[in-house]
């Protein structure tokens, strides 16, 4: 609350109401908004916008790496990159346009001035929608409805919006220019028909009809305007307001369209901290914003010790192409002060040459939580050229506690050495014994990305569903892709991951859950209601790949559709109810010993899948089938897949 300069209001605001320090220690008046309005005083709000913040970043990262200075206060707001990006849809990180529901009014409307998208701001919200005010404005933007106003004194006024009141603003004008109103006078009215006060709207009728009269409107339609004027007020939005969100939702857009690459960095590095990592029922933006980025053709990095920036960077490949890089300090228990010492010692001594060159030199890391997520999200591969991440990363893993305490070694006697006469000397002869990394057996690839999804919050080396990509079709008919592309009201099978889980309770108090189903390139939202719920809640598991049987809907607000879910059930379960035969592929070099351990593995469960054997002899492929009937499992597959290779099973349905 701020003083007016008011010759009534001159003093301290102590002297008009008491105050009060709320928990945060900010200091409020403890009268409420409107007596203190009432009292003289101006409440003004204050809006934190994270979208700032990304302008700002993109802005210096332009000037960084092109040397171009954008002044974005005076971009030209008629650019035809962002509007053929606004028309295409394509507003992902787009402020205010990124919704599902705002990407199909924005791809329908096809804004081509600025006006456009100041209207779309105002006009997405339940009100307006659900009165048709949306709809008709779509409509006569485009042509397919007549653009009409019920008195040529409107027509001005109504003009940017195609005839569609929309702003508070128009009706504090119409009032002005229709019926002579004082500019407080059509605030006063703008309020009162806001807020329904009944008592100042009829107050205000008579001198709106009777100053209609006096510009020669009939009083039959100025009566009908008024009532018009007091509907719309009920959904009207303030156009300065919606005019200050549209334009930074401009200036995002320009960005984006122009300055693609340094825009998507600097909206990812905005997400550090505030994504959802760890979390079974919130949106990681991050995982959103790096699909994008792949979309506009930008290959995504790893995490890497030797490469990476604490936030995400722009780097030039071998091709001259640019790529994002991911940034260190998105990576879980890392923190931005590590990642900050890191660069600095990298850029001032050179690469790292193994893990124990990387403890040794950066004292601040030498902490096993901080090494074991750096090994987890991958950013150590690049020490190791050429080995294999599944056996280099199971190998640091099992080895962390040793070179945590070489390291801790090496700075005492560090400590030392400075004060002997043998200095640094005798450090270099101790870094040369440094223990060799004991060997374990490599991680499977399931292992490997849950690991890196458990850091980074998303799986950066593959998706879980891949393991089955080439089995899917037999399974399922659609994609979660062409169903968001295509969402035909229906019955429908996909196949995904549960990506998120959120348990929720109805009004009964009955519980149901909304879960997030996502294959490798989309998702959607699936919801399980009570009775569902209970019969599928006991094998429903985060991360698990599952195939999804439902009935599709669309979503009012969001046009988001979504699966109302009838079953769901895990992949491998979904392969044993429909598998006739399962062939084991056997590759030219096995060993008999792995088919004594697959021996023992078949006769483990018993069920009605027959089990078949092919393999190469003489050149010609043979064919065998087995004495065996089973019941397929996830322990029997993957010990197929690690044995024989990924590749090494198919089935065949009944």
């Amino acid at each position: 609350i701020i003083n007016t300069p008011s010759p009534i209001i001159s003093k301290e605001v102590t002297k008009y109401t008491p105050l009060a320090k709320a928990a945060d220690d900010t200091i409020t008046t403890q009268y409420e908004g409107n007596t203190v309005s009432d009292m003289g005083l101006l409440k003004i709000d204050f809006l934190g916008l994270k979208t700032l913040t990304v302008i700002d970043n993109t802005i210096k990262m332009v000037k960084k790496l092109r040397g171009i200075d954008i002044d974005i206060d005076n971009i030209p707001l008629d650019d035809k990159k962002t509007f053929k990006l606004l028309q295409d849809a394509k507003t992902t990180c787009v402020f205010q346009l990124e919704s599902g529901g705002m990407k199909d009014l924005v791809k329908r409307l096809k804004p081509s001035v600025f006006s456009d998208i100041s209207a779309l701001v105002a006009l997405y919200r339940p009100g307006p929608m659900k009165a048709g005010m949306l709809d008709s404005f779509v409509k006569r933007k485009n042509g397919t409805e007549k653009i009409t106003v019920d008195h040529k004194l409107m027509q001005p006024i109504l003009a940017e919006t195609y005839g569609t009141m929309i702003y508070q603003e128009q009706i504090m004008e119409v009032s002005k220019a229709m019926s002579g109103f004082t500019p407080g006078e059509a605030d006063t009215l703008r309020k009162a028909m806001g807020k329904k006060k009944i008592d100042i709207m009829e107050k205000f009728r008579t001198k709106f009809i009777n100053g209609a009269t006096k510009n020669g409107v009939a009083e039959k339609l100025s009566t009908k305007i008024f009532d018009q004027m007091a509907k719309f007020a009920e959904y009207g939005f303030n156009k300065s307001h919606s005019v200050a969100y549209a334009l930074v939702a401009y200036q995002t857009a320009y960005l984006k369209a122009n300055y693609p690459v340094e825009f998507m960095c600097a909206s990812l590095s905005n997400e550090i901290g505030h994504n959802a990592i760890g979390s079974s029922d919130k949106e990681n933006k991050i995982v959103t914003y790096l699909e994008e980025a792949r979309k506009m053709g930008f290959d995504v990095l790893p995490p890497d010790a030797q490469h990476s920036q604490p936030d995400f960077s722009v780097e030039k490949q071998k091709d001259g192409k640019e790529a994002i890089r991911f940034g260190l300090n998105a990576i879980k228990n890392v923190g931005i002060e590590g990642c900050i010492n890191l660069v600095a010692e990298r850029e001032k001594n050179g690469p790292f040459k193994d893990i124990y060159d990387f403890c040794i030199r950066l004292d601040l890391c030498i902490n096993r939580k901080f090494l074991e997520s750096f090994t987890m999200a991958g950013a150590f591969d690049s020490l190791y050229q050429g080995q294999d991440p599944l056996q280099l990363r199971a190998t640091l893993l099992a080895n962390l506690d040793a070179v945590v305490q070489h390291a801790l070694q090496i700075k005492e006697e560090k400590k030392i050495a400075n004060t002997t006469l043998f200095g640094d000397g005798f450090v270099d002869l101790t870094i040369q014994a440094k223990p060799a990394l004991k060997k374990v057996p490599p991680l499977t690839k399931t292992q490997l990305l849950n690991d890196e999804r458990q850091v980074l919050g998303l799986y950066f080396s593959g998706h879980p569903l891949t393991r089955f990509k080439r089995h899917l079709q037999k399974l399922v008919k659609q994609n979660i892709t062409a169903l968001q592309e295509n969402p035909t009201i229906g019955n429908v099978e996909v196949a995904g991951i549960v990506a998120r889980l959120k348990k929720r309770q109805n009004k009964q108090k009955q519980n149901w859950a909304q879960l997030v189903i996502e294959d490798e390139s989309q998702s959607i939202t699936a919801n399980a209601f009570s009775r569902t719920w209970e019969n599928i809640s006991g094998h429903v598991e985060i991360n698990q790949p599952v195939i999804v049987s439902g009935e599709i809907r669309g979503d009012e607000l969001s046009a988001k559709p979504e699966i109302i879910v009838s079953n769901i059930e895990s992949i491998i379960t979904a392969i044993a109810k429909r598998a006739l035969k399962i062939i084991i592929h056997l590759p030219q070099d096995y060993k008999k010993e792995d088919l004594f351990k697959l021996d023992d593995s078949l006769k483990k469960t018993e069920g009605l899948t027959m089990v078949y054997m092919d393999f190469e002899e003489n050149g010609k492929k043979v064919l065998i089938k087995t004495p065996y009937k089973i019941v397929l499992n996830n322990a029997l597959l993957n010990f197929i897949e690690e044995t024989f290779g990924t590749q090494a099973w198919d089935f065949e349905t009944k």
